[in-house]
């Protein structure tokens, strides 16, 4: 970071600030979160924190000189073994001329930059509107590594929006010459596509009478570590011991899922090698974006049979008396309840899309994609259901049958409840992966999850 010389830029793609289209609930402040660790060659590791505010959702007071005005707080904590080992507040503004140039989807980014100690921790924020007391909280594992002070070494990425040459050093800043704007969702689509990426490259060779470089390149890798898109490498005169990576990367071919955006570096002096990685979402388009009213002429065209397949789909969605309501409608009365269902749902009536319709949609089409055979319907099965009702997960630990252990997964979400996990096993080994416990309310508990996955009940 600042303490660092004999630096050298890259590449730097310029960009706009894009938002997140992630659904919250009304009565919510939608934000995203996320931080990355850097070396400081002196002491504990640099963090940044990096959030983003959803800004359509503040709470605008109309000041005296007629501009509005917007005010939240931003709470941060961290966790060490359930104490508190740092926090910090922070009270900002927002200000408009017009609240109607306030859209959805506008994010305010915001970071705090700290020493941390190498550890694993748990990031807590919780960010209020000061006007309407409306309150959101997230809660993610932050894992600082230790750097090397001699041997090459790589810091995490930061996912940037984009990267811009400084006019005026601020928080965003890096060695006095570029602005790093955060991108803390992470979440790309076909119309977000670009990655900026930033990075740091520490402890490189310096030889008299050689050529002196290092090469870089980026890979898409699946949760498995199955390389999924690879891009070229390059090949960079080191400028030091020293050296910095802003680069963009384009994932617009991916298909809805997880990934990592993985950095590989080698030295070439000594063909010493280092990666690092950062998770990132890709959500594809729906194969149509029909508006309100085509939506509803579709429906009414539908015949039972198929309305019946579009109610088996999503109806994880639903509360029982809504599930009873469809079973007892005729075909006219099924028409009208999905019809009046999205438009309940409808997150911002202002638009003639029903944005949270498209999301479920493409949820759909990928859990079809991913978890349907030729004898079951991917939105039916259980983990299925889980990504249609909860979305993607963060993190998916997989574990493969052993000698004591039947097959079974671990989904886990920050965002809900504060961290909720999913667990998910294959009782015989060859049938569909079953919900056996989870940690979000109102789904299903089992507290002896661990002996059933081992098989002690009843043997394995």
């Amino acid at each position: 970071m600042k303490k660092i010389k004999n630096i050298i830029i890259v590449l730097i793609l310029g960009g706009i600030f894009f938002a997140s289209n992630t659904i919250a609930d009304t009565y919510k402040i939608p934000f995203a979160l996320d931080y990355a660790s850097f070396s400081d060659q002196q002491g504990p590791a640099i963090v940044e924190i990096y959030y983003s505010i959803d800004r359509n959702y503040l709470t605008w007071k109309k000041e005296s000189d007629g501009k509005y005005v917007g005010a939240y707080e931003i709470s941060t904590a961290i966790y060490l073994d359930k104490k508190v080992i740092f926090s910090n507040n922070i009270e900002l503004n927002d200000a408009t001329s017009d609240t109607l140039l306030v859209q959805p989807n506008q994010n305010i980014p915001e970071q705090l930059t700290i020493n941390v100690p190498t550890g694993n921790y748990q990031l807590v924020v919780k960010v209020k509107d000061k006007y309407s007391n409306r309150k959101s909280a997230l809660q993610i594992p932050m894992e600082i590594k230790s750097f090397s002070l001699d041997s090459l070494d790589v810091s995490d990425i930061e996912i940037g929006s984009y990267a811009t040459k400084t006019t005026t050093e601020n928080k965003f800043t890096k060695f006095g010459l570029y602005d790093i704007i955060p991108y803390a969702q992470k979440e790309f689509s076909e119309k977000i596509n670009s990655i900026t990426i930033y990075a740091e490259i520490y402890n490189l060779t310096l030889l008299k009478n050689k050529a002196n470089n290092y090469s870089y390149w980026f890979e898409i890798v699946s949760l498995d570590n199955k390389i999924i898109k690879a891009f070229d490498k390059k090949t960079i005169d080191t400028p030091g011991e020293y050296s910095i990576i802003i680069d963009n990367i384009n994932v617009a071919d991916l298909k809805s899922g997880i990934y990592y955006c993985k950095l590989n570096v080698v030295d070439n002096n000594n063909s010493k090698k280092v990666e690092t990685k950062k998770k990132i979402y890709f959500t594809a388009p729906a194969d149509q974006a029909e508006s309100n009213d085509v939506f509803a002429e579709n429906i009414r065209e539908k015949s039972k049979q198929e309305l019946d397949s579009i109610y088996t789909n999503i109806n994880c969605l639903m509360t029982n008396k809504e599930k009873r309501m469809f079973k007892k409608s005729n075909l006219v009365g099924k028409q009208s309840f999905l019809i009046s269902f999205w438009e309940r749902k409808d997150t911002d009536r202002r638009t003639a899309i029903n944005e949270y319709r498209m999301m479920i949609e493409q949820r759909i089409n990928y859990v079809i994609t991913k978890y349907s055979s030729t004898m079951t319907n991917g939105p039916e099965t259980d983990r299925g259901r889980t990504i249609i009702k909860y979305g993607i997960p963060d993190e998916i630990d997989r574990n493969p049958s052993s000698h004591d252990s039947k097959p079974y997964e671990i989904w886990k979400y920050y965002s809900l409840e504060g961290g909720v996990q999913f667990i998910f096993y294959n009782p015989s080994g060859f049938s569909e992966y079953e919900l056996l416990h989870s940690t979000k309310r109102g789904e299903r508990y089992d507290e002896n999850w661990e002996s059933k996955i081992k098989g002690i009940e009843k043997g394995y």
